[in-house]
């Protein structure tokens, strides 16, 4: 499979020290984003990762109207060398959802967002990112899954850091119920980054996938908001 450097074994796992230094490298980047990071609820990137079919997750930066950077994930797959998988795709949160005593809420957990907003906010970001920084990049299931199954994990907070060059990269620590990160705990970084490791042309990471031809790219059964573009 020509795609197959997007396994699941993929190795990610650092130690706190690594991660803690691609986390301070951030400020190497001449237009760092305001945010130090977002999260992701944990039950909802296992269902990501829950099919038979599924290698690991492709991350996206985005840029909406509020401050920061957005990621948006989606499921890696072996059918058809397909990343989009209708459903399957989440919108980070700016943080963790707390209740009034300051507990994780996961009902109040909203990752929902169209593919057509979706390829509109990483079309955003890539028309302001500096060419020598990535559009996003991708972790293996594996690594992913053993982060988020670690007692007491709820949830995933993706944080923004850079390599010692002030090239982007994304450390990903667990988050339990109260907010902490678990950085004693599993921590994984290390993803292929996207260029040069790119999925085949899609609407989440290239300028040349117009929304008129998006119905031509899914072999899967459309998203109803993309209806309206075969006309």
């Amino acid at each position: 499979m020509k795609n197959s450097v997007f396994a699941s074994d993929r190795q990610h796992k650092i130690d706190r020290t690594a991660a803690q230094g691609f986390i301070a490298n951030l400020s190497s980047i001449a237009q760092p984003p305001l945010n130090s990071g977002v999260f992701f609820d944990g039950a909802s990137l296992l269902k990501l990762l829950s099919g038979a079919e599924v290698t690991g997750l492709h991350y996206y930066y985005a840029r909406g109207e509020g401050i920061g950077d957005e990621l948006i994930v989606v499921p890696s797959t072996t059918r058809n060398e397909h990343p989009l998988v209708p459903v399957g795709i989440l919108r980070s949160m700016a943080e963790m959802p707390r209740d009034g005593q300051g507990n994780y809420a996961p009902y109040a957990v909203d990752h929902g967002i169209s593919w057509l907003e979706a390829g509109r906010k990483t079309r955003v970001y890539r028309a302001l990112r500096d060419p020598q920084q990535p559009k996003g990049g991708f972790f293996g299931a594996d690594a992913l899954r053993r982060l988020l199954n670690q007692a007491p994990c709820v949830g995933a907070q993706f944080l923004f850091g850079a390599d010692p060059e002030g090239v982007r990269n994304i450390v990903i620590a667990g988050v339990d119920a109260r907010g902490n990160l678990m950085m004693h705990g599993e921590l994984i970084e290390l993803s292929l980054l996207c260029p040069p490791f790119c999925f085949q042309d899609n609407l989440l990471n290239s300028d040349r996938f117009l929304e008129k031809t998006a119905l031509s790219y899914y072999q899967a059964p459309v998203p109803a908001e993309l209806g309206p573009l075969a006309a």
